[in-house]
């Protein structure tokens, strides 16, 4: 049986054959394949454009056409592709479909009439030698149409999108002086990572962003092809010492991005040292890279890091750092999902690492996004590029034992790296991971008998920490108890003391009660036996008074008293009929009304004719009209009401204009639930029969509250129910929907009415009203 360590082993040599067994299949594949080259410009010409080919295998042809979508069309499909995708495999999804029809409307503008012939027989001839026809499409002449996502062209009659085959890579090419030559490259590739999340900046998580792209490259480090390396902090001073320290031949970019349109210039942003973010333009980027010869690649996974002015082709951050002299820079026209970027970065790199030109290794990608992860998301990703062949690199090819023994040394390296961060477990996963391919590797081996011994004197560490800490806990509780045990002898001392203070205090209060009796008696004596001689006189002089004078004296009592008892009731029995009849007066005035005006409620809406009437001319013949009747409430007694306090005042008028727009919303709307919010009883009943009457007749009402003034706001002793005597003054349109018919219900003068309220738990409530009836005014509607 084979023990864990051997399976390991096992495991990693055929992951590593079939790794070499790969990277071969692809070398041979790419050593056989070249592209011909298929240029076309487009250019502006009177209201249209001008699409024309200037190189092709089967020579040069144009074409003229309208741009084939509106702005707002525009807009539309890039939201509908452009939003946050989640992995569903359908036979078609509607952004499939839209890319489709999107697409295949681009194809057929730019690439009709000759031009698709020429493009037809240009892929024959490819075919013919056995190439691919790379399509490079010269945009600077038109950069109103550099922001349209061209990666979707689509050719209705081979059912394919061009830039989802290796065989016909879709490419945006920048005509620049400067030649560019590949870069001869012995492997591993230098990646620098930079990964920007200010902190004045929505936050990224950069942890997991970095976890990423280790993870979409680690295959590729294990082989010794690639080295990521990560900056510090994500800054141009610290960009810059790194690349005057080493030699990198990829920079790839997280982080946050956007387009000034007022500059008309891409911008990325980075870290000041403070973390704050700090808006670096494309043209400052470029300038460093450029300076850094090795470098050939640069990746923006950033928004917006591939639009650019409609004015100005080179105005984006990609345009400019291909402008700067990056030779080819790739960017995302959308936002891009967590799987996407790791599919992209695994297959991307990984096509690049062994010598595949940028624009087919893009292309790889692509195919990659649509079969694992999203069937329209493969369409983020923008290439700009100026070299002439898509090569920037020529990478050196190296045996298996050399690729065997640079996959040892990056996993080697990994583990140093581990070990000097402290991470004792990260290292021992990558030494085991290097001893199953390679057992007698003494560096390893020593690295890994450090590492235990390090993780053995943690351990003991951790366990003299915790006798420490355990012996620090007990001496603590002992401590504790002894503290508690004085505390509990301090509080029985001072309970007792207490006891013994209340004690001495009774004993004070009894005696000074005594003194103070004794003191009362001596005094209450010495006042009889002063007052004994003068109380004799008196009692003599009354004793000796006329029978009939004491008579008169008592009877004249009596008779004042009574007198004052009549008085007492008589002004209460008037103060009483005075209130009644100025409540009675008010509600006699509150029920005036015009036997000829219309039935309203208490926002003046009035009830539209039945059906069956006819209009004359612009008018329509109202009904008959009834008396306004006024609904008093029987339990009202207005003697019981008291003027409201500010708050109270304030707390009813906005009850009362919530009333109004209550039903402002739901005559206009037909929707009867804001009146629950707000009536109750009979009130609510008579807005909800108003409200029948309008739906039975089709008809619809628009109210409009010219002015409100508050006259005079009462409520009970509880609080709980109240008065709103107010003015009003309305005018509304009602609308028939069953013969177009259209009333003006105008009043011309202001309306005084009365709301009776009952506040329960759901707020206060009107459920009765009472107001003057008016005659309306009718107009045609404007």
């Amino acid at each position: 049986r084979l023990t864990g360590l051997e399976v390991h082993r096992a495991s990693s040599i055929l992951a590593l054959q079939f790794a070499v067994i790969t990277s071969r299949s692809r070398e041979r594949c790419m050593s056989q394949m070249h592209y011909l080259d298929f240029d076309i410009v487009i250019e502006p010409a009177g209201d249209g454009y001008t699409a024309r080919v200037f190189n092709s295998p089967s020579g040069q042809a144009s074409t003229e056409f309208r741009a084939p979508f509106s702005d707002l069309e525009i807009e539309n499909f890039l939201l509908r592709v452009g939003r946050t995708r989640h992995a569903v495999r359908r036979i078609e999804s509607p952004e499939m479909a839209s890319a489709k029809v999107f697409g295949g409307q681009l194809f057929n503008g730019a690439f009709g009439g000759d031009v698709r012939g020429c493009l037809r027989s240009s892929l024959d001839e490819a075919a013919r030698q056995g190439a691919g026809l790379r399509v490079r499409l010269h945009l600077a002449k038109a950069p109103a149409l550099s922001d349209l996502p061209w990666e979707f062209l689509y050719n209705a009659s081979m059912n394919r999108f061009l830039g989802l085959s290796v065989e016909t890579p879709v490419v945006r090419y920048l005509d620049l002086p400067e030649r560019i030559r590949p870069l001869v490259v012995k492997p591993p590739l230098r990646l620098l990572m930079m990964i920007s999340s200010p902190s004045d900046y929505p936050r990224l998580d950069v942890e997991r962003e970095a976890e990423k792209l280790n993870e979409a490259l680690g295959d590729l480090e294990k082989q010794g092809l690639v080295i990521v390396e990560r900056l510090a902090t994500a800054s141009l001073a610290e960009l810059q010492r790194r690349l005057r320290s080493a030699e990198y031949h990829i920079f790839h970019f997280v982080g946050h991005g956007g387009f000034n349109a007022q500059e008309e210039d891409g911008v990325l942003v980075l870290e000041e040292p403070d973390k704050r973010g700090r808006r670096v333009s494309a043209q400052y980027l470029g300038t460093l890279l450029h300076d850094h010869r090795p470098l050939r690649l640069a990746v923006l996974n950033a928004c917006e890091g591939a639009r650019s002015s409609r004015n100005d082709p080179f105005s984006g951050t990609a345009q400019s750092l291909i402008q700067q002299g990056i030779p080819a820079v790739i960017a995302m026209q959308f936002e891009v999902t967590d799987d996407a970027a790791i599919c992209f970065t695994r297959e991307f790199y990984s096509a690049i690492a062994v010598g595949y030109p940028v624009d087919a290794a893009l292309a790889e990608s692509r195919k990659a996004i649509f079969a694992e992860v999203s069937e329209i998301e493969w369409g983020t990703p923008v290439l700009y590029m100026r070299t002439p062949d898509g090569r920037i690199f020529d990478v050196e090819q190296i045996s298996a034992p050399d690729r065997a023994q640079r996959q040892v040394a990056s996993i080697f390296a990994a583990a140093q790296a581990a070990s000097a961060a402290g991470d004792d477990a990260g290292t021992l996963a990558k030494l085991s991971e290097l001893l199953a391919i390679e057992p007698a590797h003494a560096q390893a081996q020593t690295l890994l008998r450090e590492t235990n011994a390090s993780l053995e004197r943690a351990a003991q560490a951790r366990r003299d920490a915790e006798a420490r800490a355990s012996e620090e806990r007990a001496r603590e509780a002992q401590a504790q108890e002894a503290r508690d045990a004085a505390a509990k002898a301090a509080e029985r001392q001072l309970a007792e003391q207490r006891v013994a203070d209340a004690r001495a205090a009774e004993s004070r209060a009894a005696a000074a009660r005594e003194a103070e009796l004794r003191e009362t008696e001596l005094a209450k004596a010495r006042q009889l036996e002063a007052e004994r001689k003068p109380l004799d006189g008196t009692t003599r002089g009354l004793a000796s008074a006329p029978r009939g004078r004491r008579r008169d004296l008592v009877l004249g009592g009596v008779a004042a008293t009574v007198i004052m008892l009549t008085i007492g009731t008589i002004a209460k029995a008037q103060w009483d009929r005075y209130l009644q009849d100025k409540a009675k007066g008010a509600a006699l005035q509150r029920v005036v009304g015009d036997s000829s005006a219309m039935p309203r409620n208490v926002q003046g809406d009035t009830a539209l004719p039945a059906q069956g009437n006819k209009t004359k001319g612009s008018l329509v013949t109202p009904l008959p009209s009834a008396p306004t009747a006024a609904t008093i409430p029987n339990d009202a007694d207005p003697s019981a009401m008291r003027p409201a306090t500010a708050s109270q005042q304030r707390e009813l008028q906005n009850v009362i204009q919530n009333v109004d727009r209550a039903i402002v919303q739901t005559f206009q709307t037909l929707d009867p639930r804001p009146l629950y919010s707000v009536f109750s009883g009979q009130a609510l009943s008579t807005q909800l029969s108003q409200l029948n009457t309008l739906i039975s007749n089709g008809a619809y009402a628009k109210h409009n509250l010219l002015a409100q003034r508050f006259e005079e706001i009462s409520t009970n002793a509880k609080g709980d129910r109240a008065e709103v005597r107010y003015v009003e003054r309305w005018n509304s349109y009602f609308f028939s929907r069953l013969n177009g018919a259209c009333v003006n219900h105008f009043h011309d003068f202001d309306l005084p009415q009365t709301a009776f309220l009952q506040r329960s738990v759901d707020g206060w409530k009107i459920y009765a009203t009472t107001q003057y009836a008016a005659t309306p005014t009718l107009v045609p509607c404007d």
